[in-house]
């Protein structure tokens, strides 16, 4: 089972609702549409709530781990892999995430590479134009 793990995006909605629809960054969107295409399952890395499910109703927040200290993303790297393990045991994983959401958890698949937020919007149009290759 390909589990893709999406990470959360600054731009939310002004008020509390499923987490699939709380991110309004383009980067979120755009790897959902890809995720939905690539992935047997989808699930949102949050830097405030952990692993979520997408249907899981929350409020908006302004947190980022690149703005948490060293400590609180070990910690919070901690409490995803817990989840990881407990929701998805065998799960390959499939990070639609930049490094600060995945440094710490079980290894997988990183189709951003180390592109810039540019590079990665511009990659993920072209995979779901077709005119990429995964």
């Amino acid at each position: 089972m390909r589990l893709g793990l999406i990470a959360c995006s600054k731009l939310k909605a002004a008020s509390g609702r499923p987490s699939s629809l709380l991110y309004q960054g383009a980067l979120f969107k755009k790897s959902m549409v890809l995720a939905k295409r690539t992935c047997d399952q989808i699930a949102i890395l949050s830097a405030k709530y952990g692993l979520l499910d997408l249907n899981q109703i929350i409020e908006p927040y302004d947190e980022t781990l690149s703005r948490m200290p060293k400590k609180a993303r070990e910690d919070w790297a901690r409490k995803v892999t817990y989840q990881l393990d407990e929701q998805y045991p065998t799960a390959h994983l499939i990070y639609y995430a930049g490094s600060d959401y995945y440094q710490g958890l079980p290894k997988g698949k990183y189709p951003f590479g180390n592109r810039t937020l540019g590079q990665r919007l511009q990659w993920l149009n072209q995979q779901i134009e077709g005119k990429g290759f995964l």
